[in-house]
């Protein structure tokens, strides 16, 4: 279960990811295979800003494919991810 964190925008983002968890998790069993999201793609699946999936990222919650630029975040990472916010 998500727990709200004391920041704000930590639990801005807890309480998104409550709402469209199960969206993305779908998603990602239906995608088929591998697959690497833009940080763009990554925030619309989330359902927040870009800067927030950048913070992410730099705060190493959120792994990239390495030696990739612009930086892309595999669908597996991105399953792990929810999965560990879940």
């Amino acid at each position: 279960m998500i727990e709200s964190p004391a920041d704000p925008i930590g639990r801005a983002i807890a309480d998104t990811l409550r709402d469209v968890l199960p969206l993305v998790a779908a998603e990602l069993a239906d995608s088929g295979g591998p697959r690497a999201y833009s940080v763009t793609q990554v925030a619309d699946r989330l359902g927040v800003s870009e800067p927030t999936v950048r913070r992410l990222i730099r705060s190493g919650r959120l792994a990239t494919v390495p030696h990739l630029s612009p930086p892309r975040v595999s669908g597996a990472t991105l399953a792990d991810f929810l999965a560990g916010v879940a």
